[in-house]
């Protein structure tokens, strides 16, 4: 501020001036004028120079990948070259659609121990239901950071393929067309032959409701990242935003 000169009279500033030292009426009287006239300056609240602004990388750094060190999205983007791709086999099906349980950073030790399940859904809407946890496993040049184990049922007579008969004649599924809540209780489809959004149990493995807007095929459906408002969009051109309401 001093070298951009936006600063006040130096008399202005808290402290600067002594009233009850003063002891000549007239140089007194003058400065209670000059308080009088022009205020004083408010109290000084920093006294280290204020920190750089951070840049837009580093603000979404530290307030996403920081909170959980080495959990955060950013902390994967600053070692892509360490990153490795595994893959695990399901059954020969084109997955289009994958769920995972949103994380839960404040999980008790007991509950960490404890598998997680991934959904996949193919292109012809065959469900499967895997377990993995971040264990390795493996021997040799087969050591992999994780344990999977994949849907037994995948390719057998019990798969979990509920979604069957469900979408409009020659409707291939893709990724825009299913999406699993964050808790992998439920799984919104559309493409439906009655233009309808399909809502299916992934407990029950089965479809428990339906909803209706669109007069055409709904081509696609999103949701926020709370499962609180879905968007679905027509094949004539229209989009509806719908309100999710848990039972």
């Amino acid at each position: 501020a001093e070298e951009a000169i936006n600063v006040f009279y130096h008399t202005s500033y808290e402290g600067a001036i002594d009233l009850d030292s003063i002891t000549d009426p007239v140089e007194r009287a003058a400065r209670e004028g000059q308080i009088r006239e022009f205020g004083q300056t408010p109290s000084q609240l920093l006294t280290s120079p204020h920190p750089q602004r951070l840049t837009a990388f580093e603000a979404m750094r530290l307030q996403t990948g920081e909170q959980f060190e080495g959990q955060g999205v950013w902390s994967v983007f600053q070692h892509l070259k360490s990153l490795r791709a595994y893959f695990v086999p399901t059954a020969g099906y084109p997955v289009v659609t994958i769920g995972f349980a949103r994380s839960d950073n404040f999980k008790g030790w007991l509950a960490r121990g404890l598998s997680e399940q991934i959904i996949t859904v193919s292109h012809t809407g065959v469900v499967g239901y895997h377990d993995w946890l971040p264990h390795p496993t493996g021997m040799g040049d087969r050591v992999t950071p994780f344990t999977f184990d994949a849907d037994p049922y995948l390719g057998t007579s019990k798969e979990s393929n509920f979604l069957k008969g469900a979408f409009a004649p020659d409707f291939v599924l893709e990724p825009r067309h299913a999406l699993i809540t964050g808790d992998l209780k439920h799984m919104f489809c559309c493409g439906c032959w009655d233009n309808t959004i399909k809502i299916a149990s992934l407990t029950s493995k089965r479809v428990v409701g339906s909803a209706t807007f669109h007069v055409d095929v709904v081509t696609s459906i999103a949701t926020d990242p709370d499962d609180l408002v879905l968007l679905s969009g027509c094949a004539d051109g229209t989009c509806a935003i719908w309100g999710i309401v848990r039972g």
